[in-house]
């Protein structure tokens, strides 16, 4: 984009069509903020219903630190845009630079020039075919594992080995003040606010202590939402609202429940569909439920004290046919373990031991 404004002719070339999500550069701190004013894009960001964040609290334990973004270089927020978002507003701002941006574009080599040095590169479209394009200059931008750095034999200048791993999901129905960031045992968990009125909770640990989560299989939202738990307890503190003698300082143990069933049927249909070789670009899942309070206060034995009923939706894009993605659906539904919950019978027993 920068490239182009400068009047110079630019090729971008993404193998992802849009929308696509990644969870790399979620969290944008003030840094990043700051180019996405100068650049003229900042407004655009926040039009597309991200949220201003301007506040960041630090949780070790039971003591909190928070602090207010202050006022620098023009900005007092800070953004976590899902990249299925803003990457579509930095492609239609390189778009109106005068770039030719191309998706469905694979860079397979570089292309050499007698000398030896780098004049363009080799690339297919996602229907197979060859692509050429000549360059002056070639920038690859193709993550840690760049094909193009290989190509150039490039060297590493700074390795850092770790044993950590990265979890992350997202959760709606909660009103988060700011970015989160919690240390505890075992590892550092977070919280971005994000489009949709949802967060981005993530978890990052060492790899000996997420095992149960990599082996998790449909069991791996559980294993997530305990380990964050016992990074930081206060993350999933429950509450009621004052109607119910509660301060409303969290969601509901029901909506914990509504949370629970959305998220075992979108990561079971995100499992099916890799497995069925089906490549998803956008996902959205939705639920709601209907409680009448009499039945929860006693004040009506007909009236149950649950869910009367609970709704879920799905938007689905991928590239395969719109009864395939359906059947992703149908196949999540059908082997989830919270809708066997909810919907089956299943024994509960209570012990109740008193000192």
């Amino acid at each position: 984009m920068l490239l182009a404004r400068h009047g110079h002719d630019v090729v971008v070339v993404d193998r992802a069509r849009f929308p696509s999500d990644t969870l790399s550069t979620h969290g944008i701190l003030r840094p990043g903020v700051v180019q996405l004013s100068r650049w003229g894009l900042l407004a655009d960001v926040l039009a597309s219903g991200a949220p201003p964040v301007r506040q960041v609290s630090f949780r070790v334990g039971a003591a909190e630190d928070v602090r207010t973004v202050k006022d620098a270089a023009s900005v007092d927020l800070l953004v976590a845009p899902r990249r299925y978002i803003l990457d579509e507003i930095l492609a239609d701002a390189a778009v109106r630079a005068g770039a030719d941006v191309r998706f469905g574009v694979t860079a397979t080599g570089l292309r050499r020039e007698p000398g030896g040095r780098a004049g363009g590169i080799h690339a297919r479209d996602d229907s197979g075919e060859p692509v050429e394009l000549s360059a002056r200059f070639v920038v690859g931008a193709d993550g840690m594992r760049s094909r193009l750095a290989r190509a150039v034999a490039a060297w590493v200048v700074h390795e850092h080995p770790t044993d950590n791993s990265s979890f992350y999901a997202y959760f709606g129905s909660v009103e988060w003040s700011g970015f989160e960031l919690h240390v505890g045992h075992p590892g550092l968990a977070g919280v971005f606010p994000t489009h949709g009125g949802e967060a981005c909770v993530w978890l990052c640990s060492p790899a000996d202590a997420v095992e149960k989560l990599r082996a998790g299989g449909r069991g791996r939202d559980a294993a997530l939402v305990e380990l964050i738990g016992r990074v930081s307890p206060s993350l999933f503190d429950a509450d009621h609202p004052p109607v119910l003698v509660g301060g409303d300082n969290g969601p509901t143990p029901v909506e914990y429940v509504l949370h629970a069933l959305a998220a075992c049927l979108t990561a079971g249909l995100a499992n099916i569909a890799a497995a069925r070789g089906i490549q998803l670009t956008e996902v959205q899942s939705t639920v709601d439920g209907d409680i009448d309070l009499l039945g929860i206060l006693g004040l009506d034995d007909t009236v149950r004290n649950g869910y009367q009923q609970i709704r879920v939706s799905f938007m689905v894009k991928g590239d395969a046919p719109a009864e395939k993605l359906r059947e992703l659906v149908e196949q999540s539904r059908r082997r989830s373990a919270v809708f066997d919950v909810l919907t089956g019978s299943v024994p509960v027993s209570i012990d109740v031991t008193t000192a």
